[in-house]
């Protein structure tokens, strides 16, 4: 089965199931997650089969992505290797030395 062959029928069934579960059931919060399933499908519609990327674009997407690493542990000043600590109260975090400090200082997560 195709991508676009995909959408289809994923926007078909989206919009049938969020129709009824909106109108019939009354049920809103499976409606409105039915719209992004339908908008998942779209996508699929519109991308269609077109061509993977080839190697070389993929090295220059990984370059890129390098690129994009390196600036930002750049911009948090980050020197030397990252060490990870045990986890404390649910998971483990990794700490960078950073050129005020000799030691490394937690990373402040998320």
């Amino acid at each position: 089965m195709a991508i676009r062959e995909l959408g289809y029928a994923t926007t078909a069934f989206a919009a049938a199931l969020g129709l009824i579960a909106y109108f019939s059931l009354g049920y809103r919060p499976l409606a409105f997650s039915m719209v992004g399933f339908a908008i998942a499908g779209l996508s699929a519609i519109a991308i269609g089969d077109s061509p993977r990327p080839q190697p070389p674009q993929l090295r220059s997407m990984l370059s890129a992505l390098g690129v994009n690493i390196e600036a930002l542990l750049e911009e948090a000043d980050a020197r030397g290797r990252a060490v990870v600590m045990p986890p404390l109260g649910g998971g483990a975090r990794p700490s960078y030395p950073s050129a005020r400090t000799r030691t490394p200082r937690p990373w402040p997560g998320p």
